[in-house]
C-alpha cells in the first residue's frame, strides 16, 4: 500500500513563483486546496526572511518555514527564529580573505540578524552594488572592516561564468568538507553564483527537524524544486519533484518531473498526486 502524502514541502524561486517573481492563480488555488484537505503546507528556499514573508502570509503558512537554505527555522505562527547555524568565525576570515584576493563582489550574511543583514566591503561596494542588488535586493550595508557579534550564516558571490569557474575546483577542495558549497548558475547561463554555509546545513537537513517535530517523516513529504540547493530534499522525499525547467542535476534524482514554473508545475503537481 503506497504511503499517503501527510506534508508539502515548496520551494520559491524557480518554483512557486514564475518567471516574473510572481504567484499565479492556479499555484495558489492549489496550495490552498491542499490546506483545506488538512495536509500542512511549507515552504524550504535560500531566500532571507524579509523576502520569504510575503510568500508565508500569501500562502497562509503556519508550518515553521526552512530559510536561508536550512541555516534558519522561522515559525510564522510565534513570528520568532526557532533554530540558526552559522559558521565558524575563522573559517568566514578565510573565506572573506580568499575571495578578496581573488577580486570577487561577496556579501556576509549576518548571524546576529538571523541573516536579513547583509554586509558587503566598502571597495567592492562601489563597483558591484548592481550586479549584488540583482540577486540580493537590498539591504547591504557597505562596512570598511567586517564584525560579526555572532557567527554569520552565509558568504555568498556572484561573477561572470568565464572569471569564477576557473576557481571552483580549489575552492570546493579547501572548503568541501568544512562547508556546504552550493554553485547556482544564472539562466542565462552568463554568471555563477557561489555559497558558502555550515557543514551539514541544507534545506533536507531542516526540513527533516520541521517534519520530525509534528511525528512525519519526509518519506511521507511531497517536495518541489528546481535548483541544487534543493537535489537532497528532492532525493530523500517519499515524492521527490523536479520541476522541468529545473537544473540537470536535480532532474536526474527527482522520482517524477512537472511542468515548468511557467506553467503552473507546483499546481500540476498537487493536483496530480493529491487532488
Amino acid at each position: 500500500m503506497e504511503t499517503e502524502i501527510r506534508c508539502v514541502v515548496l520551494d520559491i524561486d524557480g518554483t512557486l513563483l514564475n518567471s516574473a517573481e510572481e504567484l499565479s492563480q492556479r499555484n495558489r488555488a492549489a496550495v490552498r486546496a491542499v490546506q483545506a484537505r488538512g495536509i500542512p503546507v511549507t515552504l524550504a528556499t535560500g531566500r532571507r526572511l524579509v523576502r520569504t514573508l510575503p510568500w508565508i502570509q500569501a500562502l497562509n503558512i503556519i508550518m515553521p518555514v526552512v530559510i536561508h537554505n536550512g541555516a534558519v527555522i522561522y515559525d510564522p505562527v510565534s513570528r520568532t527564529v526557532t533554530h540558526k547555524i552559522g559558521m565558524e568565525l575563522d573559517l568566514v576570515a578565510g573565506i572573506i580573505d580568499d575571495l578578496r584576493a581573488s577580486g570577487f563582489h561577496f556579501v556576509v550574511y549576518t548571524g546576529e540578524s538571523a541573516g536579513d543583514g547583509l554586509q558587503m566591503e566598502q571597495n567592492l561596494w562601489e563597483t558591484g552594488r548592481h550586479l549584488l542588488q540583482r540577486y540580493v535586493g537590498d539591504g547591504v550595508d557597505a562596512v570598511d572592516v567586517h564584525r560579526f557579534a555572532e557567527p554569520p550564516l552565509k558568504v555568498a558571490m556572484v561573477a561572470p561564468v568565464k572569471e569564477l569557474e576557473p576557481h571552483l575546483p580549489r575552492w570546493q577542495e579547501r572548503y568541501g568538507q568544512s562547508t556546504n558549497m552550493m554553485v547556482f548558475h544564472s539562466l542565462d547561463g552568463l554568471y555563477t553564483g557561489v555559497e558558502f554555509i555550515a557543514p551539514g546545513v541544507s534545506k533536507a537537513a531542516a526540513a527533516k527537524q520541521i517534519l520530525r517535530s509534528r511525528g512525519i517523516r519526509l518519506a511521507e513529504a511531497l517536495c518541489i524544486g528546481d535548483d541544487v540547493n534543493d537535489k537532497e530534499l528532492i532525493e530523500q522525499a517519499g515524492w521527490g519533484i523536479a520541476m522541468a525547467n529545473g537544473d540537470p542535476r536535480v532532474r536526474q534524482v527527482a522520482k517524477h518531473i512537472t511542468a515548468a514554473n511557467d506553467d503552473d508545475g507546483v499546481a500540476q503537481a498537487l493536483e496530480d498526486y493529491i487532488l
